[in-house]
């Protein structure tokens, strides 16, 4: 899978969840266990992973939407800063 096709994967889970909240935290621990050729992926490969799904999370929501997302977006805020070591 790309790195396109997981965020759109990501993405589309989020839009048919009923709790949006609930599903980005799901996507979230999967995002800790993903691998690459058998190894676990690297903290920066996981913080690409998180800032692009924000970039997505916060156009649907101002360009599709026009809801507030602010729920989830502070899960992935939250798991950034913490890759980040902030």
């Amino acid at each position: 899978m790309t790195f396109e096709e997981l965020i759109n994967s990501y993405r589309n889970r989020i839009n048919k969840a009923s709790n949006k909240k609930e599903e980005v935290a799901k996507i979230l621990n999967e995002i800790n266990h993903l691998t690459c050729k058998h190894e676990p992926i690297t903290e920066e490969q996981k913080l690409r992973i998180l800032e692009k799904l924000r970039e997505t999370v916060i156009n649907e929501s101002v360009l599709v939407h026009a809801q507030d997302n602010n729920d989830h977006l502070e899960l992935i805020n939250s798991a950034i800063k913490a890759l980040k070591g902030k």
